[in-house]
């Protein structure tokens, strides 16, 4: 008698112990967002990727892909490729680049990471 009076304690007390830790009660979703929504700091980086996007006011480019692989894709379909890409302002540094034009690009090491990085630039560079 006394070993499951002993055991039903342990119980007990393992259940109570566990059901109020901060982790469990925030949501699954919060915790991605925060995860999605980190920034990053590192020095400066040097970029090749090919220009997937571009408005008056920013650009998207991509590494690890080709044109073809771009072609007539918005940088939504092209999130679930083996890719990263990255986004950032224009209003500071102008180029000639196009879509489709091969990059290099040189960062501030800073990036806030979310499905697309977003990144501050120095440099852009056509190559192709």
């Amino acid at each position: 008698m006394k070993f499951y009076l002993a055991l039903f304690t342990c119980l007990i007390f393992v259940l109570t112990g566990c059901g109020n830790s901060p982790s469990t009660n925030s949501t699954v979703e919060e915790e991605e967002s925060h995860m999605n929504e980190m920034e990053q700091e590192s020095s400066q980086q040097e970029i090749r990727g090919i220009v997937v996007d571009k408005s008056d006011s920013d650009m998207i480019i991509a590494t690890k892909l080709t044109k073809d692989q771009i072609e007539n894709k918005t940088p939504e379909e092209l999130i679930g490729y083996d890719t990263d890409m990255y986004q950032f302002s224009l209003s500071e540094i102008s180029t000639k680049a196009n879509i489709g034009d091969i990059v290099n690009v040189t960062t501030t090491g800073k990036y806030k990471l979310t499905k697309i990085a977003k990144t501050e630039v120095t440099n852009i560079e056509v190559v192709e």
